[in-house]
């Protein structure tokens, strides 16, 4: 077998690193995602159209902003999650969507 030159080494190393960095942000098994539709879950429990703010599943999660809202995008986008359409205050003092879980009688209403 040919030993590789310095470049090509340094453009697999690259490249390696890369697959990983995307295969630990990629995985099947997403416990971040799970957590965060649990927690809207357990929110809306006892009033369904209770819901919780990116803001306050990042505080309950300690997570960062960007990981909690592309899970909660990703949810939306599968019909999981909806836009409660309520604000409120988030730490810094904007306001922010309330998202609360897809419940099945939403599409029925929607039809009425």
């Amino acid at each position: 077998m040919k030993e590789r030159s310095k470049r090509e080494k340094k453009v697999y190393n690259i490249a390696q690193t890369s697959l990983d960095a995307y295969n630990s942000v990629n995985r099947g098994d997403d416990t971040l995602y799970s957590n965060v539709l649990e927690a809207l879950d357990m929110a809306s429990f006892c009033d369904p159209d209770e819901g919780l703010t990116c803001d306050e599943i990042e505080v309950m999660l300690d997570a960062r902003h960007q990981s909690v809202s592309s899970r909660i995008r990703a949810a939306v986008k599968k019909e999981l999650v909806r836009n409660s359409g309520k604000k409120r205050k988030t730490r810094s003092g904007r306001n922010a969507i309330v998202w609360t879980v897809t419940r099945e009688d939403d599409d029925q209403e929607a039809e009425e």
